[in-house]
């Protein structure tokens, strides 16, 4: 959305266990709903990832309830 674009400098949807490390390289990394979509060993490795890129900050977003969704 337009609100959304005026919020973030930079957007990026796409599958996270093949993004460039250079895009962890940022004061936050927002990791929204995404982990529990991957398995644990993925999730990890991503946060790693992202630590390891220079990553200021993670903030992780998964949800509260248990809610089986499949892969989009």
């Amino acid at each position: 959305s337009t609100k959304t674009r005026t919020m973030y400098d930079e957007i990026h949807v796409e599958d996270v266990r093949n993004s460039a490390e250079h895009l962890f390289h940022r004061d936050l990394v927002i990791v929204g709903d995404v982990l529990e979509h991957v398995e644990r060993d993925e999730a990890v490795d991503l946060l790693q990832r992202a630590e390891a890129a220079g990553a200021w900050h993670i903030l992780v977003s998964v949800p509260i309830v248990d809610s089986q969704q499949g892969e989009v």
